[in-house]
């Protein structure tokens, strides 16, 4: 059973996102903060959005994100 949204393209728009947050963590769009003796990652305010259009299965929210941070797909990068 799938947690993807029923629209057309689910599954490839939420795979590019989380390439893209991933790609986003690597390169320093997280705050490190430390509570008490743990160190917890806090991701940037785009992020933090994008993450939520995700767990709401907005469609527009999540193309656009995929659209405006294209540059950050790793897949793309390779077949450059």
């Amino acid at each position: 059973m799938s947690n993807l949204p029923s629209w057309q393209g689910a599954a490839a728009a939420y795979g590019r996102a989380y390439r893209i947050l991933a790609e986003m963590g690597r390169g320093g769009h997280v705050r490190l903060v430390k509570v008490g003796r743990r160190t917890v990652c806090v991701p940037s305010v785009e992020m933090d959005a994008a993450i939520d259009a995700l767990n709401k299965g907005d469609e527009e929210r999540v193309k656009g994100f995929n659209l405006a941070n294209l540059h950050l797909d790793p897949e793309l990068k390779e077949a450059a």
